[in-house]
């Protein structure tokens, strides 16, 4: 049948746009196979470690970027092109609204972004250097890549309440020690001078120079440090506890002793281990959870209920009978 020019060309642009949907669709589903391919997901994570290890390198032979920056540079856009080309793959693989929704993809995007305008020569004052440091934290990439890796991140991040109101213990038991630091030793060595358990009195500074409590407990946020460093047992013992025990005053000196393994008890043994177990707490239940989802999702095989440690323990045995065969041989019956 016989259609004008016209009406042939609208015929066309219809037949175009209805199948263009269909068309796009397929051709997202297919780049989203592909990026989620897990041969194209251990090629990302290999690009990410080689990136991290060549800055790496970078920074050992060549920290100032003048002896090799043309090699370097030309790295770092191979690497940059790879992570580009990854992220639009991924960007055409899934609708705008669906890409903007995940943390992850906004992450990606920022670190591409962030690292062409560190090699793009725009001027920029000499406090905006530290674009180019911001390189590392593709590494962080890793953890979406890595399933296991991916999975104890989410377990750090259901722990983040829990770690928070342990840490806030912990500075609190530390701001009480601090305070009283403060009021025992603010004035200890002032002028330079302090006299040791013979009686004698001695010149004695800290490496900057400055009298012993000034320097340590001189105010809180001071007392407060110098509790953090007790409780972390980052050489507190020789700077900060021994001068203080070594006094002609023997009382004073068992005081200290006191006062500093109590800190150390309760901050650095206690509280810290305290947050170590909130962590490991909510490690654990999600491991337990994963495995009760893998044994529901199995074909075949019903989920077993959750059980209480003490279940295994204390749960009788199932009884049972005895059949007698002919052989006079005993067999157990369910």
């Amino acid at each position: 049948r016989y259609r004008s020019p016209r009406s042939s060309v609208a015929h066309l642009v219809a037949c175009i746009t209805s199948s263009l949907p269909q068309w796009a669709g397929k051709s997202r589903a297919r780049l989203r196979s592909l990026h989620s391919h897990s041969a194209a997901e251990l090629c990302t994570a290999v690009l990410i470690a080689c990136n991290f290890l060549t800055i790496i390198l970078q920074t050992t032979i060549d920290p100032a970027r003048t002896a090799h920056p043309d090699v370097f540079e030309g790295i770092e856009v191979f690497f940059l092109s790879a992570f580009t080309a990854e992220l639009l793959v991924n960007l055409c693989g899934h609708r705008l609204r669906s890409f903007a929704v995940s943390t992850w993809n906004k992450f990606d995007l920022a670190l591409v972004v962030i690292g062409w305008l560190s090699l793009a020569d725009l001027g920029l004052p000499s406090s905006c250097t530290w674009l180019r440091g911001l390189r590392s934290f593709r590494a962080c990439r890793l953890f979406r890549r890595t399933e296991s890796m991916s999975r104890l991140l989410a377990s750090l991040a259901r722990s983040v309440y829990g770690v928070a109101q342990a840490c806030m213990l912990l500075a609190l038991v530390l701001a009480m020690f601090a305070l009283l630091s403060v009021e025992f030793w603010a004035a200890f060595g002032a002028g330079g001078r302090i006299t040791n358990e013979g009686g004698v009195e001695l010149d004695y500074s800290t490496t900057r120079g400055q009298d012993f409590g000034f320097e340590y407990f001189d105010n809180f946020p001071k007392a407060f440090f110098t509790m953090i460093q007790v409780a972390f047992g980052e050489s507190w013992s020789e700077a900060v506890a021994r001068p203080l025990m070594s006094t002609p005053d023997s009382l004073r000196n068992a005081g200290a002793a006191l006062f500093f393994v109590a800190v150390q008890f309760f901050g650095g043994v206690i509280l810290l281990n305290m947050i170590v177990a909130v962590v490991l707490g909510v490690i654990i239940k999600d491991a337990v959870a994963d495995d009760t989802r893998a044994d529901a999702e199995a074909p075949g095989r019903a989920a077993a209920p959750p059980r209480h440690h003490e279940d295994y323990i204390l749960e009788p045995a199932s009884p049972c009978s005895f059949r007698v065969d002919a052989a006079g041989r005993p067999t157990v019956v369910d």
